[in-house]
């Protein structure tokens, strides 16, 4: 009896171990959801700034640096992301990001509605959820996020109209809360807040506090 059973348990721990390996698999599979966002919202710019684009800042024919404030008005942005979540926390994104640069006339002397400056962007984004969202109904989030892409400056009557390849990082904060969905669910919906604070930014780049929303859709095949 013991050459048989022998064989036998080795078969079954074999298939026992097959069988979980398979399962851990599949799990991990499953703890994969594929992410799709869109968004918009307000951008409040902050910094220190000597010129936009080529154009120097002059205080009676004289450079100068101005404040965020002093030459730039609150804003808008909006875009759009595609990603994956990987085990339940990490969220990668990349997406493409508008963002609409809305200048004042005060100190640059040219009709702010005469100038289109705006920023067209690639954007790569990394968060970390703190809570399973395929268990509970909210998670609070923070990453780090990256911006590269062209700042169009064009002045109407002017010549020298300007693309510029600038880049930004930011750093990434907000919640999440399912608004369509159950527990376990294969795809869900949640009402995201989008923020970011640019920290750092290339050759006069504005930079801003962005404080948005959207939709998130999270599924799985």
């Amino acid at each position: 009896m013991s050459k048989i059973v022998r064989p036998a348990v080795v078969l079954l721990a074999l298939v026992f171990a097959v069988s979980s390996i398979a399962e851990a698999r599949i799990q991990r599979v499953a703890k994969r959801y594929y992410v799709v966002d869109f968004y918009a919202g307000y951008a409040a710019p902050h910094g220190e700034y000597d010129r936009m684009g080529d154009v120097p800042f002059e205080v009676s024919y004289l450079p100068v640096t101005l404040s965020a404030d002093q030459w730039l008005d609150n804003t808008y942005f909006l875009g759009f992301d595609y990603g994956a979540l990987y085990r339940d926390h990490l969220l990668l994104m990349i997406g493409f990001r508008f963002t609409n640069h809305n200048v004042k006339d005060v100190f640059v002397r040219i009709p702010e509605q005469d100038i289109a400056y705006r920023q067209y962007d690639l954007e790569l984004n990394f968060n970390y959820m703190f809570n399973d969202l395929s268990k509970l109904i909210w998670s609070p989030y923070v990453g780090i996020g990256s911006q590269a892409g062209f700042t169009s400056l064009s002045i109407k009557g002017a010549d020298n109209n300007q693309s510029d390849f600038k880049f930004a990082l930011s750093l990434n904060f907000g919640v999440d809360f399912k608004v369509w969905g159950g527990p376990q669910s294969r795809s869900f919906v949640t009402l995201s807040s989008i923020n970011n604070l640019n920290f750092l930014g290339s050759d006069n780049r504005p930079q801003y506090l962005n404080i948005g929303g959207g939709l998130k859709y999270y599924f799985r095949p």
